[in-house]
């Protein structure tokens, strides 16, 4: 257990993640099950997922895309949740105690730091 106010370490990150892409699941077996179709639904974990890939994004230091508000239908959706997951997992896994400690660059939509 992470002690409040301590530092992450990639151990307490991949737990994270590891639970994010289980909730990432569950929300996609809901989705696909549904009887009725929510496009509200859709559409805010569309934004969830795409707000994941876009911090992923700035881990690397890559230029962060400005699409915040996808239409993904829910097959694109568990691309991206797949996808995401397995991103983080491999950076985590190589992520040194020196890299847990670089800051990340932040910019937002309209890109001011």
């Amino acid at each position: 257990m992470n002690t409040p106010g301590a530092e992450p370490t990639g151990m307490s990150l991949s737990r994270l993640f590891e639970h994010t892409a289980w909730a990432n699941e569950k929300i996609l077996a809901a989705l696909e099950t549904a009887e009725v179709e929510s496009e509200r639904a859709r559409w805010v974990f569309a934004h969830l997922l795409e707000a994941e890939y876009l911090w992923m994004q700035r881990i690397r230091g890559e230029p962060a895309s400005n699409n915040f508000w996808p239409s993904l239908s829910v097959g694109k959706c568990a691309e991206l949740a797949r996808r995401s997951a397995q991103e983080y997992s491999s950076a985590i896994a190589h992520w040194t105690p020196e890299d847990l400690k670089r800051p990340i660059r932040y910019r937002n939509s309209k890109d001011i730091e």
